[in-house]
C-alpha cells in the first residue's frame, strides 16, 4: 500500500478498530493516526507519536475537548464557528497552533462500492467549497489558530479507484485554491474510504489504478505540502474474523435455526447487515457506514467434526428477535459444538457493538503474532 501511495503518508483511523495492539504495531511500521474524539486522541499520544502525526477530526467539538488536546495533535476544525472558538482558546493560553479546516467538496458519491460521481450533497461534516471565497478574509484574520491545513472525505467502504481518485483530485484543487488566496498550508488529508469486498460478487480495489490516480497530486501543490491518507477498514479489516459456538440446533415450522453467543451484542455489523436485508428498501442499494456496506448476506465459514449441510437461519442468544446474523443460508457441518467463523470482522466489529446488553460475557480479543 505504501508503495502505491509514494510520497503519501498514511494515517490508521483509530475509530474502526482502537486495540492497544493494532495501535501499536502501526505506530511502530511509522503510520500516523487519524483520531475522532478526545480519548482517541489521547491514545495516540500514548504511542509517542509527533504532534503533526496525530490529525483530530470531528464535528461538535466541546471546549473540553479542544483544551484537552490543543498541545498533543492537529486539531481540524468542522466549522468557521469552531475555528473562532479555537482562536479565542488559544489566544487565552497565550499560544499559536497550526490547525486545519474540514471541507466539503462540491462532490458526493452514488449509492454501492463502485458509485457514480455526483454533485454535492448537503453534508454533516466540514464547510461547504463554495463557501470558502467569502471566508478567505475571516481565515487570514485568525491569529492564534492558524489555518495551515484541509481535510476531506466523501465516504468510506468504497471499491472504485475512478471515484476515490476524482474525490482526491478535487480536495487538491480545493487546497490548491486555498494556496492561491494567499493561505499558505503545511498539510492536505486527502480523507480515505478505501473499501475491501463485502461479498463473492464484490471485486478487490485496484491500488494499481489508484496509484496512477495519485501519481500528479503528490507534486501539485506548491511549496512543502505533506499530503495525507486515512484508512482503517481497508488496513485491517480482512486481518480479523469474529468466532463463535454452536450451542444450540432447533427445528420450528419448517425452518433450522442455529444459536451462537455474541452476534448482536459482539458482532453488531452481522446482525444489523441481517436486519437491513430483512426490510423491503425498494433498489436502496446502501451504505450507511459503518453500520451497513449494503445488500449481501453475511455467511459464515464452519470449523469442526464432519456433519450434515443445512439452510438455516443464524440467531443469537439474546432475548430479542433481531439478534439474527443471517437468514435462510446454506452452512457445511452444522453440529453442536463447531465454530462459526466470520471473515473481515478486523474493523468496526467489537469496536462498534453493544457489549453491555443482557449483561452478557465479553468477548475476548486475540491476537496472534505475524510468524
Amino acid at each position: 500500500m505504501r508503495k502505491a501511495l509514494g510520497g503519501i503518508t498514511l494515517l490508521y483511523s483509530i475509530k474502526c478498530n482502537p486495540h492497544p495492539v493494532i495501535l501499536t504495531r502501526l505506530a511502530g511500521l511509522g503510520l500516523g493516526m487519524d483520531a475522532a474524539s478526545q480519548g482517541e486522541v489521547l491514545l495516540a499520544h500514548k504511542l509517542g507519536l509527533a504532534q503533526e502525526k496525530i490529525l483530530y477530526s470531528a464535528p461538535g467539538k466541546s471546549e473540553e475537548d479542544l483544551a484537552a488536546t490543543l498541545d498533543v495533535c492537529t486539531i481540524v476544525a468542522d466549522s468557521y464557528g469552531e475555528l473562532e472558538r479555537l482562536d479565542a482558546l488559544c489566544r487565552r493560553f497565550g499560544k499559536k497552533v497550526c490547525v486545519g479546516l474540514r471541507v466539503s467538496p462540491s462532490l458526493s458519491f452514488g449509492p454501492g462500492p463502485f458509485p457514480e460521481v455526483l454533485e454535492g450533497a448537503p453534508d454533516k461534516f466540514g464547510v461547504p467549497e463554495e463557501s470558502l471565497a467569502c471566508h478567505i478574509d475571516f481565515l487570514r484574520s485568525l491569529t492564534h489558530a492558524q489555518v495551515c491545513g484541509i481535510h476531506a472525505h466523501v465516504r468510506s467502504q468504497v471499491l472504485s479507484a475512478r471515484a476515490l481518485t476524482a474525490a482526491f483530485a478535487r480536495v487538491a484543487g480545493i487546497a490548491r485554491y486555498l494556496q492561491n488566496a494567499g493561505i499558505e498550508l503545511s498539510f492536505v488529508n486527502l480523507g480515505g474510504g478505501l473499501g475491501i469486498p463485502q461479498g463473492e460478487e464484490e471485486s478487490e480495489l485496484d491500488l494499481a489504478d489508484l496509484s496512477a490516480g495519485l501519481s500528479g497530486l503528490v507534486n501539485s501543490l506548491s511549496g512543502n505540502v505533506r499530503l495525507y491518507l486515512e484508512s482503517g477498514r481497508y488496513l485491517v479489516g480482512e486481518a480479523g474474523f469474529f468466532v463463535t459456538p454452536i450451542l444450540d440446533i432447533k427445528e420450528s415450522r419448517g425452518k433450522t435455526f442455529v444459536y451462537a453467543p455474541g452476534l448482536l451484542n459482539h458482532y453488531f455489523r452481522a446482525s444489523f447487515a441481517a436486519f437491513m436485508d430483512s426490510l423491503p428498501l425498494e433498489g436502496f442499494r446502501g451504505p450507511a457506514e459503518p453500520l451497513w456496506s449494503g445488500p449481501g448476506i453475511c455467511r459464515p465459514m464452519v470449523f469442526g467434526k464432519p456433519a450434515t449441510g443445512r439452510t438455516v437461519t443464524i440467531c443469537g442468544t439474546l432475548c430479542t428477535a433481531n439478534d439474527v446474523a443471517a437468514r435462510d443460508v446454506y452452512l457445511e457441518n452444522v453440529a453442536i459444538g463447531n465454530l462459526l467463523v466470520f471473515p473481515g470482522a478486523g474493523a468496526y466489529a467489537s469496536a462498534l457493538s453493544f457489549h453491555g446488553f443482557a449483561s452478557h460475557t465479553p468477548c475476548r480479543e486475540v491476537f496472534f503474532p505475524e510468524e
